[in-house]
């Protein structure tokens, strides 16, 4: 994967996100073991917490290298926010807030463009503000200029 989604980045215990509930951070491993990945409540959103930091720093890699981590890290999500075992807990408005407010962080790194077709997650269809010119000259001619350039990009 080209973008650290290292679990232990701290975003949760920095953030004071605590999940208390252990029926809760159970449920929430069997949910994602069904996928054939389970990881913690915290690890989930400390991935999607890395990836959107290193697009803050300015992403310098393929625009395939960033779909490759968004479906990886992000489109998991979408099913553990909507899972019924899961909302019957009080704590999953907790899980629920905290990617809502990193969803909102992304969307505020990036603008919609129509380079994907329509039934893309509304994720995969945005374009990042700032980036490297690995991640520039990958674009279509009339996106490029609409991403500012910076050069300390990983």
């Amino acid at each position: 994967m080209s973008i650290s989604t290292r679990p232990d980045s701290d975003y949760c215990a920095g953030n004071g996100i605590v999940f208390g509930d252990s029926l809760y951070q159970r449920q929430f491993l069997k949910v994602t073991g069904e996928s054939g990945h389970s990881y913690p409540v915290t690890a989930c959103i400390n991935r999607w917490a890395a990836v959107i930091a290193e697009i803050e720093g300015g992403y310098n890699k393929w625009p395939m290298e960033l779909e490759e981590t968004l479906s990886a890290v992000r489109a998991p999500v979408d099913d553990l926010l909507m899972d019924a075992s899961l909302n019957a807990f009080a704590e999953h408005r907790v899980f629920i807030k905290a990617i809502g407010q990193l969803d909102n962080r992304f969307m505020g790194l990036t603008f919609e463009a129509s380079v994907h077709p329509e039934d893309f997650n509304w994720y995969e269809r945005r374009i990042l503000l700032k980036a490297g010119p690995q991640y520039i000259g990958f674009l279509p001619e009339n996106l490029k200029s609409r991403v500012e350039l910076v050069q300390q990009g990983s």
